[in-house]
């Protein structure tokens, strides 16, 4: 193993190249040397290789730039692994992490323990659920899991919801996954440790270095090496079986989902509604779009609704009526507070002001607003009913008495219908009074977003699943169930032809940027050595050892921090430029995004330099730049070992003690506790908090895709990751039972990206393991590894199509059940998917308890003094 920190002038820095400019080559010595890598080449047998590629290279590279042929050169080649900070990184290593990571981790456990019985903070779910969770929190150090243990599934179901009881089965089969790799891993690695500690015989190496517990040390021993691939084929098995095991539960749950109407206590009509994009012009008024599905499903259609196109000023108005509404209320509880009628300083012209009673201003200038909004509510609902006058002319009304006769809806009419009898002067009259809507009117004011609700689960099932038009970029059905808080009301009326376009533009220029992942791993890295004092290598002892710590524990520190932030980077796009209009549709692409970054950590945390400087050594000379590769590809898995470790002393501790919630709540309480209003304690800080299912997945889920890809390369991986998935269920689901509010429930829209990134994983494992045999020329071993990757393959043809594409809708089997065994459908409400906008109540607060600690806090009078202002201290005789 190398030094972290290389003495001066041990190693030589990079010489002279032809054609190499020379900015490049100080910047190779000065990596070189701070990075304190040899130049040699690790292996006897890359002596030779790079003996016969400079003899290949000697001619036929005249006409190549500077810049492409200096890449050419076995040194740059070599200097795109041989600079990558994983080849520092060991043993030692492992255990700077650990102790670093608990510093944080035990006062975070310990504000858990001490802090856990606040309702406000840690069960937030009985103030906006009561009735909806378990009973009690189970007093005592760590009895909470305990009791998380003991309940029962269908407790679990109840109480978190669809959506959290599938994250929280995905962490008992990350826990199977790992339990089983890690039955394997144990002699598998003992094998690799043998055969590792005999090879170092009396040279310098050091025998329980962390590449002799990897398939590094048994890679010239046929027979130990046949224990890795058998260990890779029973993997492989294992997680497919799971798989499928998994998937099958699923599908119960999930059907039974999407034909249940109590999910959503305050939303039973979303599960008999559907959502339908790319309405065309004619039917763009809601008489004629209930028309259009009153002809394909006669006699099912309770409602249409259109959404708008353009509501105006009105949202501007309802913003400003917001500002003032949530002012006069502060004041009322102010003048309650302090029995004196508080002022406004209102100012006047050549610098003057004049003070006047505040509730009297803010009322009055309230009234005027509700006036200025209820005008152009009344303005917006007479152009739309001017749109729905023109869709139902005089012949329309009359027609849609008989809905049997629109066999023509929607496409004109037909010019040679025989008008001569009843069934054809019928059409004949209906294309007319359809082309009446004038397309000008109906697409300026209405949108080509539209819901439509079913008296029945049969039809509703079909129309979400159906194709209902034969023509190109026309009416379709949206497979997603409509609940109003899930929709995203401003983005509702957006086209999704230009979503895709936008979704498209986003979605090549992330990839282009993941593409180049290496080099941000490239500047933490250099960011971590540049800022690093000159003097280190003269320092005392211990500034030498923290200076260890910090070169060491910054670059992974960086780079997590880097994807901590992108999630909230996608969150914006998905919302604000690409305008999804379900908040779980966003969630998802934030999941799929997050996950495109986490593969390629893996793979381009492998190298240093640019993906340009890559693909060129892979043009020039892919054998050797590939062997390289595959060298330091067991070293690779200090790294990602690393990873879980913080993600079990930080990031669960962090979960579980929720310090940022915590801390806000704590500052709020004790600043304001004078000035909170009933609608200041159901927002902000006191907000019911909702579980980002797209922040989440990934960084579990890839704790499954590190195990996955290392199966054969390094099974000393497998037990961190079951450590980690237990851990990660028992807070995970404390989390889920107590603390966060299901905003909406989608039925476990996650399950689909999860199983696909498990399947994925697998098959990545197996190539990844298949290539490296190839590249240490074990072929024999090689392919009999590729029959688990074909293997892995076939699996995950079959799992996508046996039993995740056909569960987006409930099947049509279990809708008629459904429906039958029914008593009746719920009450339908006829403006139940008109915008929020033009709610007719805007002031509707939700009724929740008070929390007990803020109710305490309030009750306690305040002490004199300067801590008083700020809310601290205890309570005191005036």
């Amino acid at each position: 193993r190398r030094e972290l920190i290389a003495p001066p002038g041990r190693h030589r820095p990079p010489g002279p190249h032809v054609g190499q400019p020379a900015k490049d080559l100080e910047r190779a010595g000065r990596w070189a040397h701070t990075r304190g890598s040899p130049r040699g080449i690790s292996s006897a047998g890359s002596e030779g290789s790079r003996a016969r590629m400079s003899g290949a290279m000697a001619d036929g590279w005249a006409d190549i730039p500077d810049e492409l042929s200096a890449a050419t050169n076995t040194d740059d080649l070599l200097s795109i692994t041989e600079l990558s900070f994983i080849k520092q990184l060991g043993w030692q290593d492992l255990g700077i992490v650990a102790v670093v990571s608990l510093i944080p981790c035990i006062p975070m456990l310990i504000l858990f323990e001490w802090q856990r019985h606040r309702r406000t903070h840690f069960w937030p779910k009985s103030r906006y659920q009561p009735g909806r969770g378990l009973a009690s929190q189970f007093p005592g150090v760590g009895a909470w899991a305990m009791g998380i243990l003991r309940a029962p599934d269908d407790e679990l179901l109840d109480v978190a919801g669809l959506e959290g009881f599938v994250f929280m089965r995905l962490m008992r089969m990350g826990c199977r996954l790992s339990l089983f790799g890690t039955v394997l891993a144990v002699p598998v690695t003992w094998i690799f440790l043998s055969e590792g500690v005999k090879d170092c015989g009396d040279d310098d190496c050091e025998p329980y270095r962390f590449l002799n517990w990897t398939v590094n040390a048994v890679v010239s021993n046929d027979w130990k090496l046949w224990v890795a691939v058998a260990a890779v084929w029973l993997v492989t098995l294992h997680t497919l079986y799971d798989v499928i095991q998994e998937c099958e539960a699923f599908v119960k749950l999930r059907q039974q989902f999407l034909t249940k109407t109590e999910i959503m206590e305050d939303d039973p009509q979303a599960t008999y509604s559907i959502m339908v994009e790319r309405v065309p012009r004619e039917c763009r008024a809601d008489a004629a779009l209930k028309a259009y599905f009153e002809h394909l499903f006669p006699g099912e259609v309770v409602c249409a609704t259109i959404a708008l196109a353009d509501l105006g000023d009105l949202e501007k108005v309802l913003a400003e009526r917001r500002g003032v509404l949530d002012a006069l209320e502060h004041l009322r509880l102010e003048e309650e507070a302090t029995g004196t009628a508080p002022q406004e300083r209102l100012n006047l012209r050549e610098g003057s002001y004049e003070l006047v009673e505040a509730i009297p201003w803010y009322e009055a200038r309230l009234a005027r607003l509700d006036e200025r909004r209820r005008d152009l509510a009344a303005e917006i609902h007479k152009r739309s009913a001017e749109v729905e006058r023109e869709a139902t002319g005089t012949f329309f009304d009359r027609i849609l008495a008989t809905p049997q006769n629109l066999s023509t809806f929607g496409e004109g009419g037909d010019d040679k219908v025989d008008k001569t009898s009843g069934e054809g002067e019928r059409e004949a009259l209906l294309s007319r009074s359809v082309r009446r809507l004038d397309p000008t009117i109906a697409t300026k004011h209405k949108s080509a977003t539209g819901f439509v609700t079913f008296r029945s689960l049969r039809s509703c099932s079909v129309a979400r699943q159906a194709q209902l038009s034969p023509r190109p970029f026309c009416m379709e059905s949206c497979p997603q169930r409509p609940e109003r808080k899930n929709l995203i009301w401003g983005n509702v009326p957006t086209s999704k032809t230009g979503r895709l376009v936008r979704h498209g533009f986003v979605s090549t220029v992330l990839v282009l940027l993941a593409m180049n992942w290496s080099s941000l791993i490239q500047i933490c890295t250099y960011i971590s050595h540049e800022w690093s004092p000159k003097h280190i290598p003269t320092a005392p002892f211990i500034i030498r050892w923290c200076y260890n710590i910090f070169a060491i524990y910054l670059p992974i520190m960086l780079v997590q921090a880097v994807l901590a932030l992108l999630p909230f980077l996608y969150l914006g796009l998905a919302v604000f430029y690409e305008r999804f209009k379900f908040a779980s549709e966003v969630q998802q692409v934030v999941y799929r995004r997050y996950m495109l970054v986490q593969w390629a950590n893996i793979y381009l945390s492998l190298v240093s330099g640019s993906i340009v400087t890559l693909v060129v050594g892979l043009v020039t000379n892919p054998l050797y730049l590939l062997e390289q590769l595959a060298d330091l590809m067991p070293e690779a898995a200090v790294y990602f070992i690393e990873l879980i470790i913080m993600k079990i002393l930080l990031v669960l501790p962090f979960e579980l003690s929720r310090i940022w919630p915590w801390f806000r709540i704590e500052v709020v309480a004790r600043l304001f506790r004078d000035r909170l209003t009933e609608r200041d304690l159901t927002e902000g800080a006191f907000e019911p908090p909702e579980f980002r299912y797209g922040f989440q997945y990934p960084g579990k889920i890839m704790v499954v895709t590190y195990a996955l890809i290392f199966a054969g390369i390094c099974p000393l991986v497998y037990p961190f990751a079951l450590l980690h998935f237990c851990c990660a269920y028992l807070v995970y689901a404390r989390q889920l039972l107590y603390v966060y509010v299901p905003k909406y429930e989608t039925g476990g829209a996650f399950f689909e990206t999860s199983i696909y990134t498990v399947l994925g994983s697998n098959l990545a494992g197996c190539f990844t393991f298949f290539a490296y045999l190839l590249l240490k020329e074990q072929y024999w071993h090689a392919w009999a590894v590729l029959v688990p990757t074909v293997g892995a393959l076939i699996g995950w043809i079959f799992v996508s199509a046996s039993y995740l594409h056909m569960n987006m809708t409930a099947s049509i089997e279990i809708a008629v059940s459904a429906d039958d065994s029914a008593r009746s459908p719920p009450a339908f409400d006829q403006h139940w998917f008109r915008q929020p906008a033009l709610d007719p109540n805007p002031d509707r607060v939700a009724k929740v308890e008070e929390p007990d600690d803020i109710h305490a806090l309030k009750a306690t009078p305040r002490r004199g003094g300067f801590l008083s202002r700020f809310g601290f201290g205890g309570s005191s005789k005036e």
